[in-house]
């Protein structure tokens, strides 16, 4: 990535941050923000200080206390998105492809919510 697009994409992100009209997820202490504050820091270990980009993930989620090697690959990739589209990170939490509910599938959900007004009213 060239220097001009990091330098423009940590501008736009610290102008998301202090920004009075974001609204983060779960407010100004929730993930999304903590998520957005790591990536700022990542952003300035890049180009202000030269950092790798690698390394300075890796710097930025230890300082955030996020696991480093982990929490650092999760913000590269949080970044490049960030770059190229100027997407902030959203939690998938709760949005497990494997859970779903029988109350979902409309060939079960007319039986199952019939038997349990039963079983509740009984």
């Amino acid at each position: 990535m060239r220097k001009k697009e990091l330098t423009d994409a940590l501008g736009d992100l610290h102008s998301v941050l202090v920004s009075k009209k974001t609204k983060f997820v779960l407010g100004p202490n929730g993930l999304q923000a903590r998520h957005a504050h790591a990536m700022e820091s990542h952003l300035q270990l890049v180009v202000k200080n030269g950092c790798g980009w690698a390394k300075a993930a890796k710097q930025a989620a230890k300082t955030h206390a996020f696991v480093v090697n982990w929490g650092g690959r999760q913000l590269q990739g949080w970044n490049q998105q960030w770059v190229k589209e100027r997407i902030l990170p959203v939690s998938c939490q709760g949005r497990h492809a494997k859970i779903d509910s029988l109350l979902n599938d409309p060939a079960i959900s007319p039986k199952t919510s019939s038997s349990l007004l039963l079983q509740i009213n009984t």
